[in-house]
């Protein structure tokens, strides 16, 4: 399968992103998350790169993979930039252990898949 070269730069910084939110978080309870704001500074500035990439991904590719929540991501960076100050750190952090790992599957199998 082919993809447009840009979309495959933007799914590796998706990937990348990824792998910089499980590496700040490895190790950290919620608890640990909550109190420490450095840390959920790393990891909302690594999902809104996830959004923004997500985002210029050409519709052509996400019609080609629609298992991934292209809308749904794009959605959550504009709540992180746009609407801050509704961020609520329990929201991230269960993005952090339940829809990261599905999408960086995703990502990786996609990856492997085109190239």
């Amino acid at each position: 399968m082919k993809l447009n070269k840009r979309d495959i730069v933007r799914l590796k910084h998706i990937q990348g992103a990824i792998v910089a939110i499980q590496s700040f978080t490895e190790g950290v309870d919620e608890s640990s998350f909550n109190k420490n704001e450095l840390i959920q500074s790393a990891v909302i500035r690594q999902f809104e790169i996830i959004g923004e990439a997500s985002s210029r991904v050409t519709e052509e590719t996400q019609q080609v993979f629609p298992e991934v929540e292209w809308r749904t991501i794009k959605n959550f960076r504009n709540l992180l930039i746009h609407e801050y100050f509704r961020v609520d750190a329990a929201e991230v952090w269960y993005s952090v252990l339940n829809d990261l790992p599905v999408l960086k599957s995703q990502i990786e199998e996609i990856l492997a898949r085109v190239q």
